[in-house]
């Protein structure tokens, strides 16, 4: 996590107070874009006026009733629950969200966009924010970062890396017990190191110990 810290922020130049930024985060389903998103809203989301994480975007954006939920929800992360009135439409919650947000240093991620139409609605153009903010996307489209000042693809966990990450799911330690270190090396294999796929079995396995 620490590495992908360090790369992130040199991206995102937060020092630079003159100007709003978009970065990518990008990559297939999995590899760690969310938990890589959240980690770094919550270490940097301090140094903004206001800030809101948007989770599963292409899952709760599938009618306009769904997009002006997520406008009143950045506004709301952003404003407070009083600066905020019923969003009826998407075309005026993208109006709401200029006109309120333009003057505003903000942090916002959108977390697994998938279309365009998304874009449109929550943050169509950098000068929907004040200067100094930053907006953050996840997904698996490159396409959708077109206009996006810069991108990060994260790689996959190094082998010791995937098998500590195993452990401490499966095992509650970094390192397998010797009787399962075939099993464990098997497990990564099986997964190709992604993240999610070794949280997900090594969770499954630990509670299959403990039900014995």
């Amino acid at each position: 996590m620490e590495s992908h810290m360090k790369k992130l922020n040199s991206k995102l130049n937060i020092e630079d107070t003159g100007e709003v930024r978009t970065i990518g985060i990008l990559g297939m389903g999995g590899i760690g874009k969310t938990t890589i998103a959240r980690e770094l809203f919550r270490r940097i989301s301090y140094k903004f006026v206001g800030s809101s994480f948007v989770k599963d975007v292409r899952e709760n954006s599938s009618t306009p009733k769904d997009i002006c939920a997520l406008q009143e929800k950045i506004l709301r992360d952003i404003l407070g629950a009083q600066h905020i009135s019923i969003i009826q439409d998407p075309e005026n919650g993208a109006d709401m969200i200029q006109e309120r947000l333009g003057n505003k240093k903000v942090l916002l991620v959108l977390d697994d966009v998938d279309d365009f139409k998304q874009l449109e609605f929550l943050a169509e153009s950098n000068e929907w924010f004040g200067s100094g903010s930053r907006i953050i996307i996840t997904t698996r489209n490159e396409q959708l970062l077109s206009d996006a000042n810069a991108k990060y693809k994260p790689a996959l966990l190094t082998k010791d890396q995937a098998l500590e990450l195993f452990s401490r799911h499966a095992f509650r330690g970094s390192n397998p017990p010797d009787r399962y270190k075939d099993l464990s090396n098997r497990v990564i294999c099986y997964t190709g190191r992604l993240p999610l796929a070794l949280k997900v079995l090594g969770s499954f396995f630990r509670e299959r110990q403990a039900s014995v």
